[in-house]
């Protein structure tokens, strides 16, 4: 059997409890108006009495009212009546039955509403139904009066009518969330702020066992970046622990005239205390207030244009908080709040007693990226499953550097756009995963002026310096490919590498090369994007910085020219403005790691590279460990590493098969590697001003270049840099 089900509504008025099937499948030996379970495709279970119907030609279907259900499983618009289990039509009457009320606040505007009014309202209108155990009934004339539910429980096993004598007894009451369809379980991964939430549950019923007089503080703020989760994990935490719910958003209770706000404050929360003293639910309320920073905004002097209207709001949802702290519910009643601007939040509410805890939502690990995704990608599809191993989860939380969990569910559905159109298999599923992995951004790169991206530059693109590549590939590279093996010696990578060489040897290029080996994002910033007219700007500016690689860790930090950033401190300095960028940039980071949407602890998440061509003129406190680790030179390129710098662009230019490579590498002593860059294109463009349809560079060009062209450097620069390496060796 499967026969789509059409509401019985549409077909008969006034009618209750039943289910009209086709006369050809009818169950045979079945007398019309017998008593059925009937099983949908969805798994929903109705109890209806089921007539046949005439007159109907295939392909079928049934008509079904569905009033009393079975089980708390929801329907679906698409689901069919797959079979039918026929009930023995000797109903009896219940004895003693268990009623457990779902409402809203509609019920509210009935004077004296309480436990034995529900009771007073349902037991006639029960009596018309037939139940068996666990069935759940919900009747347009209830919903009117603000019922949404009954949830029917009884010992017997037998199918039951209500009678007069019925004994009803109100099990509990739970109050309807608006909101409880926007809960994810995808969040799983994120412990530790579900963790410190469902602290405030024991806490509550620590304090009600205790029966103490000392009122305990039940309010949290969730804070983190726009998309983390923290309204889901709020939803996860009240579904999970079956807290009654009232969700107040800024678009809501937000209104246009002086006073229209703080009269819905006092509703919603004079709405929960008569919820609590009326019906005396068994489990927990919990306010949830999302966005408190747009309802309760911090009032500046600089733009103080609606500063009366948020104190008035301000101040009327301090006083509400103080007010149910001291008030008889308080034990029964969580306020939980969430916000992204931390800063932007009336600092009143911040206090213990009001919002005096606060939960920090941490940037999502590598770990916690790939059993999210695919968590997500397990509901996503409309079913379809993709069997994705460990090695692609892994690389898929590698690329994913800064992605909150909303930046997660919109990879999927992107990937779901570009597959609607054709078979979804999992090669196509991989390639269209992969394209997009190279081409989209978390959001949080648009959520500052702070320049953000990924490099795609690789160490094989730098000519030579093979020890310098040795170097950062022990002391970096491998720090975070054989994470086990650091721990076990007991090593941590380093929070800073100070890059210093003459001008022109690629210590801008290693940097972004680096960021690209070890898979982070790239902050590149120098003195010119630093520094403010503004006194205070620069400051603010560089503490902008590091908090934008804390939400998108792992990430470089790359400071170039640092000398003109924060050069050396002296006595008789003029202007303190590179004294105070220093002390804030010392400041960020010993404070790596453990600042608001850091990373998961354990772990240094992120990397401070500088380059400089006079590491003399920085100050003695950047130089120390701890800071700057590793101080490595990038010398100017040798014979072999010059050879290696002309084979590249020998890939790249049409070089002629009487250039002699080791000849030029030979003739360039001292060069750097932008003077060899230089002399390539030069060489180009002699061939091209000679002759514009030539087709290769000849030797003849390079000499004629080699003949007035000089190198950028001298020898004196070069052994400089060499004693200054002897005498800083760590």
């Amino acid at each position: 059997m499967n026969l789509q089900v059409l509401p019985l509504s549409d077909l008969q008025s006034f009618t209750y409890q039943k289910c009209l099937l086709p006369k050809e499948l009818f169950p045979k030996r079945t007398l019309p108006g017998a008593l059925a379970k009937c099983k949908l495709s969805s798994g929903a279970e109705y109890i209806c009495n089921i007539y046949p119907m005439e007159n109907q030609t295939p392909p079928y279907f049934c008509w079904l009212d569905d009033t009393v259900k079975v089980g708390a499983i929801k329907n679906t618009i698409t689901s069919s009546l797959t079979s039918l289990e026929v009930l023995d039509n000797s109903i009896q009457p219940a004895s003693r039955v268990n009623l457990i009320f779902t409402i809203n606040e509609k019920l509210f505007e009935m004077k004296n509403a309480n436990r034995q009014l529900l009771i007073d309202l349902t037991k006639t209108i029960l009596q018309t139904y037939s139940f068996v155990n666990n069935s759940f009934i919900m009747l347009e004339e209830l919903q009117e009066i603000g019922i949404t539910e009954i949830h029917i429980q009884s010992k017997d096993s037998h199918v039951f009518k209500f009678t007069e004598t019925t004994e009803i007894i109100v099990s509990n009451i739970k109050l309807q969330t608006s909101g409880e369809e926007c809960f994810f379980r995808n969040l799983v991964a994120i412990e530790q702020p579900q963790e410190e939430l469902q602290q405030l549950m024991e806490s509550m019923s620590i304090y009600e066992e205790l029966n103490w007089k000392m009122k305990p503080s039940l309010n949290a703020l969730l804070i983190g970046p726009p998309g983390s989760g923290k309204t889901s994990i709020c939803m996860n935490f009240v579904v999970e622990n079956n807290c009654n719910c009232y969700i107040i958003r800024s678009a809501n209770i937000l209104g246009q005239y002086p006073g229209e706000t703080e009269a819905e404050l006092r509703r919603i929360f004079n709405s929960v205390k008569l919820f609590i003293q009326s019906f005396q639910p068994n489990d927990p309320v919990v306010i949830l207030i999302e966005d408190l920073d747009l309802i309760c905004p911090a009032v500046s002097k600089k733009n103080s244009n609606d500063s009366g209207n948020s104190t008035r709001v301000s101040g009327q949802l301090v006083s509400l908080l103080d007010n149910l702290r001291h008030s008889t519910e308080s034990s029964k009643i969580i306020v939980l709040a969430t916000s992204s601007r931390l800063e932007s939040i009336m600092p009143a509410l911040r206090r213990p007693g009001r919002f005096g805890i606060e939960i920090n939502i941490p940037a999502l690990s590598e770990e916690q990226r790939a059993v999210i995704f695919a968590s997500m990608l397990e509901h996503s599809f409309y079913g379809k499953t993709f069997d994705l191993n460990t090695e692609l989860l892994q690389k898929i939380a590698k690329q994913t550097q800064g992605f909150v969990a909303s930046d997660l569910e919109l990879l999927i559905n992107s990937i779901g756009q570009e597959l609607i159109r054709t078979e979804i298999t999992f090669d196509k599923f991989t390639e269209t995963l992969e394209r997009l992995l190279r081409t989209m951004k978390p959001a949080s790169f648009g959520h500052t002026d702070v320049k953000v991206f990924k490099t795609d530059d690789k160490f094989n693109s730098v000519g030579g310096m093979e020890q310098l590549k040795k170097a950062l590939e022990i002391s970096v590279l491998s720090g975070l490919k054989q994470k086990a093996a650091f721990e076990r010696f007991g090593l941590c990578l380093p929070k800073g590498i100070l890059l210093y060489g003459p001008p022109g040897c690629a210590k801008t290029t290693i940097a972004k090369c680096l960021a690209t080996e070890a898979n982070m994002t790239f902050i590149p910033t120098s003195a010119a994007e630093v520094y403010s007219p503004y006194v205070g700007n620069s400051e603010k500016y560089i503490s902008k910085i590091f908090d934008t690689a804390r939400k998108n860790s792992p990430c470089l930090v790359f400071l170039d020219e640092i000398d003109s950033l924060v050069g050396r401190r002296s006595a008789d300095a003029k202007s303190d403005v590179q004294t105070r960028i220093l002390s804030t940039l010392l400041t960020e980071m010993d404070g790596i790691g453990v600042k608001l949407f850091s990373s998961a602890p354990g772990g240094n998440s992120i990397l401070v590279v500088a380059a400089t061509n006079r590491p003399e003129m920085i100050d003695d406190a950047l130089m120390r460990p701890g800071r700057f680790d590793k101080l490595i030179h990038v010398p100017a390129p040798d014979r072999d590493s010059r050879l290696q710098i002309l084979k590249m662009h020998a890939g790249k230019m049409p070089f002629h098969n009487d250039v002699d490579l080791e000849k030029i590498a030979k003739a360039t002593e001292l060069f750097s590697g932008a003077d060899i860059c230089n002399l390539c294109n030069e060489a180009a463009m002699h061939a091209f001003t000679q002759d514009s349809d030539v087709e290769y560079i000849n030797m003849e060009d390079f000499e004629s270049v080699l003949r007035y062209q000089k190198s950028s450097l001298t020898q004196a620069q070069v052994q400089w840099y060499r004693d200054f390496e002897c005498s800083h060796k760590r």
